[in-house]
C-alpha cells in the first residue's frame, strides 16, 4: 500500500518539478510576492524609477514588473551571468506600445556583449545584437550589427507573448510563442562576467521598454525544444484552488490555512504526501498512518505558495508571515 502511495505522490512531484524546468535555473523573477527578488539564488533584481506591478498574463494583479517605456527598468544587484557560456534567458513580454521603437527586453552589463529588444527601427522586427568584445554582427552581415528578425502578423505586441534565447557553446536559437524563428552558428560571443537589465539598455540612448515582463528565468544550460514548450504552457499557479483536490471525498484535511509557516495535516487513511513549492522541488515527504495518528505538523515554511499532493489530496497552502 506504502509502496503505490510513494510512487503516486513521486508521479505528482515529478510533474509538478517537470512543468516548471528546474534543473539549471540559476535565476527566475515571477514577481508573485509583490518585489524582484530572485526565487532559485540571490541575484536580486533592483526597481529604477519607480518601476511598479500590473495584471500577468493569467490576470493576477501585482503580478509581473510594469515599466513606464520612458525610464523605469530593472537590473541585477551583483555580476552573475557569463554570455559566454551556455545559457538560456525566458520571459514574457505584454507592450502597452507597440508603435514605441528599440524597447529592448535584457541587455548586458558591460555593454559590449548581449541584447535583445523589440521594434529597434519602428518596423515591428525582433532584433538580436550579439558581441564579441569588438564587433556587434557575429551573427549577421547586416552593416548595422543586428541580427534582425521578422515575425508573423499572428504575433502582436500588445498581447502576452513568450520569448527564448538559448545557447549552447555553438547555437543560438530564439523562440516566440514556442516556435523556433532565428538560429545563428557563428561568433564567439565574450564571457565576462555581466548584471542584467531588463527593460533598458545599459549605455547611451536607453531603449526603454513600455509595458510588462514577467516570469523572467536564466538557466546555466541551453534548453531543449520540448522544454520551451513547458514553459510555453505552465500553468497558472493561482488556478490551484485552496480546496481543489482529485476527488469530491476529501480524506486529508490541512488547517489553517493560509497559515503563518505552521500547520497541521491530517488524514483519514494512511497516505504519503509530498510538499514542493512553487517550483516544483520537493520540500518534505510525509507518511500519514496510524504510527503518527494519521497526524503531522509542518513547521517553518517560508512566505510563498505551497502544493500538497498524496494519493487522497491535491491542496495548495498559503503561508503568509
Amino acid at each position: 500500500m506504502i509502496k503505490k502511495l510513494l510512487l503516486t505522490t513521486a508521479f505528482f512531484a515529478s510533474t509538478l518539478a517537470q512543468s516548471q524546468v528546474t534543473s539549471g535555473l540559476i535565476a527566475k523573477y515571477s514577481f508573485n510576492s509583490g518585489n524582484a527578488n530572485d526565487e532559485v539564488g540571490t541575484n536580486n533584481l533592483s526597481v529604477q524609477n519607480g518601476a511598479t506591478y500590473g495584471a500577468d498574463r493569467f490576470g493576477n494583479a501585482n503580478k509581473a514588473s510594469l515599466l513606464d517605456g520612458t525610464d523605469d527598468y530593472l537590473k541585477t544587484t551583483n555580476p552573475f551571468f557569463y554570455p559566454g557560456n551556455d545559457f538560456t534567458i525566458s520571459l514574457w513580454y505584454k507592450s502597452n506600445n507597440s508603435t514605441q521603437s528599440r524597447q529592448t527586453f535584457f541587455n548586458t552589463e558591460p555593454h559590449q556583449q548581449l541584447s535583445v529588444g523589440y521594434n529597434w527601427f519602428g518596423n515591428g522586427s525582433y532584433d538580436i545584437a550579439l558581441n564579441d568584445g569588438v564587433n556587434w554582427n557575429i551573427c549577421s552581415n547586416a552593416t548595422n550589427g543586428l541580427d534582425t528578425f521578422f515575425v508573423n502578423s499572428s504575433i502582436t505586441a500588445s498581447n502576452w507573448n513568450h520569448f527564448v534565447m538559448t545557447y549552447d557553446g555553438t547555437t543560438w536559437n530564439s523562440y516566440i510563442n514556442n516556435s523556433l524563428l532565428n538560429v545563428c552558428n557563428t561568433g564567439t560571443p565574450t564571457s565576462t562576467i555581466s548584471d542584467l537589465f531588463f527593460g533598458s539598455i545599459s549605455v547611451g540612448p536607453q531603449s526603454f521598454f513600455a509595458g510588462l515582463l514577467d516570469d523572467i528565468r536564466v538557466y546555466n544550460r541551453a534548453i531543449n525544444q520540448s522544454e520551451v514548450t513547458l514553459l510555453f504552457n505552465e500553468i497558472n499557479p493561482a488556478s490551484v484552488g485552496i480546496n481543489e483536490v482529485f476527488n469530491n471525498n476529501q480524506l486529508v484535511s490541512v488547517f489553517p490555512n493560509p497559515n503563518n509557516g505552521e500547520f497541521t495535516i491530517q488524514s483519514q487513511k494512511e497516505d504519503v504526501v509530498v510538499i514542493s513549492n512553487e517550483l516544483g522541488q520537493v520540500i518534505e515527504t510525509i507518511e500519514l498512518n496510524q504510527n503518527n495518528n494519521f497526524s503531522h505538523k509542518v513547521t517553518s515554511l517560508s512566505s510563498g505558495i505551497y502544493f500538497l499532493v498524496g494519493k487522497q489530496v491535491k491542496q495548495k497552502v498559503v503561508v503568509a508571515k
